[in-house]
């Protein structure tokens, strides 16, 4: 009999041993800092320009424009999900009431670093 899953914890070390490991989230940490994609983003006005647009959307405290830029480069991933899940419902992207909406060439650019973020994460 193989034990999976203690239901009244949050995670188990079976399956989630990396969650509280100070030495993956040093790994996490710097494999975010050296994604190239990450780097070169951070040097391109429009990535800064999509994630302050994204952050007058949403106002996820995930980027946030007091973090640092690979930092909230690292979320793209669930944003760009909430995208699928608002497409699937047929509501409008990141719904505001200051009138902002995504362009084509933005979820593109959102797109790219959500790819990249799941990639270096998993």
């Amino acid at each position: 009999r193989i034990h999976i899953a203690n239901t009244a914890r949050k995670s188990t070390p079976v399956l989630h041993g990396y969650k509280g490991n100070p030495k993956f989230d040093y790994i996490k940490k710097k494999a975010f800092e050296n994604a190239l994609v990450f780097n070169e983003a951070a040097n391109d006005p429009k990535y800064k320009a999509l994630l302050d647009k994204l952050w007058e959307m949403t106002n996820h405290a995930c980027i946030s424009p007091d973090k640092e830029l690979v930092r909230r480069f690292s979320h793209m991933g669930p944003l760009y999900n909430q995208i699928a899940i608002e497409r699937a419902l047929k509501m409008q992207l990141f719904a505001n009431t200051k009138g902002i909406y995504l362009t084509h060439s933005d979820e593109e650019l959102l797109e790219i670093l959500a790819e990249t973020s799941r990639h270096v994460h998993f």
